[in-house]
């Protein structure tokens, strides 16, 4: 792992390129991959489709948590790394039982997942990987909700599994450093000022972007009106009364509203930054 990220590092164009080809799959082929999943679940039946993908995602997380448990117990950091792993494990369950409407949903989680090896390869910080992973999500959430299908909503529910799912594989980076070599992260490096410019400069422009566009009526998160005068409505229903949504198919689930999506993004990229803060208090000579 260590020797690959190293060499997408030293490769940075070739590493950008495979990051926007990647990303321009799971965007552009979501309409075919959605047909893909609705054919099995019309050959299989719902029922049937829906506890397989269950199944095969247990397996998947089990095996997962025992593979990086293993390398915890061979490596250095065992507690910070455990912790990380807990927490990212009870992530996993929390969105499972609350965001998540049908269990083919869970492919938010590897896709994202794989999206953070190269993401992490260019910036060397935990914390920013899964910012930079997540907002390339947030733009497969866009193109679905201005081209796919358009006066739905965008969904903030599947933002946050896209944020988790960096998140696990954030941890999984983390995991398979090699124990006894120099961090990968905190290189003497000048483009470090440059890239939290970057990043800072990105949030604060969606943060006044967002605020000046809703001052000025074009942006709304709920409909006020039926049809709505706003020229962007992230919900096309009216704010639920309820903190579940019941459906005949699939199970209850949690309807994120936008302000609460923005926070729990907010506080989960700061979870995984706490990484890096750590790693470098103490390697500090």
């Amino acid at each position: 792992m260590e020797r690959l990220i190293e060499w997408l590092s030293k490769r940075k164009l070739f590493t950008v390129i495979l990051t926007c080809i990647y990303s321009s799959i799971v965007i552009l082929f979501h309409k075919e991959v959605s047909g893909i999943s609705d054919g099995l679940s019309a050959r299989l039946s719902f029922k049937v489709y829906n506890d397989l993908i269950f199944l095969i995602g247990l397996m998947v997380l089990v095996v997962f948590v025992v593979f990086v448990l293993i390398r915890i117990i061979k490596g250095e950091q065992r507690f910070l790394k455990i912790i990380y792993l807990v927490f990212t494990a009870f992530l996993v369950v929390i969105s499972y039982q609350t965001l998540i409407v049908f269990n083919v949903e869970m492919i938010h989680f590897p896709q994202y997942a794989v999206l953070a090896l190269p993401v992490f390869a260019l910036f060397r910080h935990f914390g920013e990987t899964v910012f930079w992973v997540t907002l390339l999500g947030a733009f497969d959430e866009a193109h679905q909700y201005f081209v796919l299908h358009p006066n739905t909503c965008l969904d903030f529910n599947d933002i946050i599994l896209n944020l988790i799912g960096a998140g696990i594989g954030v941890v999984l980076i983390f995991t398979l450093l090699a124990p006894k070599s120099e961090p990968l992260t905190f290189h003497a490096n000048p483009s470090r000022k440059w890239n939290k410019y970057i990043l800072f400069t990105i949030s604060a422009c969606i943060l006044f972007g967002g605020i000046s566009l809703y001052a000025a009526g074009i942006l709304r998160l709920y409909p006020e009106t039926n049809p709505p005068q706003a020229l962007i409505v992230l919900r096309s229903q009216p704010t639920p009364t309820q903190f579940w949504t019941i459906l005949t198919l699939g199970k209850s689930y949690h309807q994120l509203h936008p302000i609460e999506g923005i926070v729990v993004w907010a506080v989960l990229i700061a979870c995984y930054s706490l990484i890096d803060y750590t790693l470098k208090s103490r390697n500090k000579p």
